[in-house]
């Protein structure tokens, strides 16, 4: 295929939403927003990250579960407020 006939149908996907298309499936309602992590004192269990809702609606996540580099099930009843954080925290009392 030439480099001309190409472009010109990759231009006409992108002109018929083809494109646009597969990259909003890939959207997500809740994201990794910010991450404390190897902290200078790790005696302390300092560790967390915080969670992040896109949505303008509560959101549950019951059942979820992160399993690489943390191991975490979130229990039911685990609710992400509408465009608010959640932090999860190696020791909740640091």
């Amino acid at each position: 295929m030439s480099t001309r006939l190409l472009f010109s149908f990759l231009f006409s996907i992108f002109l018929l939403g083809g494109i646009k298309n597969a990259y909003a499936s890939a959207d997500s309602v809740i994201v990794f927003n910010e991450i404390h992590y190897h902290p200078a004192d790790e005696v302390n269990e300092t560790e967390w990250f915080e969670l992040r809702s896109l949505m303008g609606v509560d959101v549950d996540i019951s059942g979820w579960a992160i399993d690489r580099g943390v191991a975490f099930d979130f229990p039911e009843g685990t609710i992400v407020p509408g465009h608010g954080y959640l932090i999860i925290a190696a020791d909740p009392a640091n």
